[in-house]
């Protein structure tokens, strides 16, 4: 199925903005994989992986690890089990405040 044209043209830009954000992150850390996860449909974050897998290969990543790029399955429940573990890591963390203290 064709997607609609504004709906294409997002999906083009925000794979380009996050193949972008990809690369500069692992010219810092060498991250194994990343995860897309959105609370968009799953046909969506399917499209965007795939799209920012595509945009990838069109950077210079000499030097660098290129990551895995991979759908995330939280959705919209990802900010909110991110911020319930904040008081978890603060609390028991080797180094309280690892997280909040960057």
């Amino acid at each position: 199925a064709k997607a609609p044209a504004l709906l294409e043209l997002w999906e083009n830009q925000t794979a380009s903005a996050l193949a972008y954000a990809i690369v500069s992150a692992c010219a810092v850390i060498d991250f194994g994989a990343v995860i897309i996860d959105t609370s968009l449909s799953a046909y969506i974050r399917q499209r965007l992986v795939q799209k920012t897998n595509d945009a990838l290969t069109e950077l210079n990543l000499q030097g660098l690890h290129r990551p895995e790029i991979n759908p995330g399955s939280l959705g919209y429940e990802a900010r909110v089990r991110g911020g319930g573990l904040l008081p978890l890591y603060e609390n028991f963390a080797p180094h309280p405040g690892i997280l909040t203290k960057l």
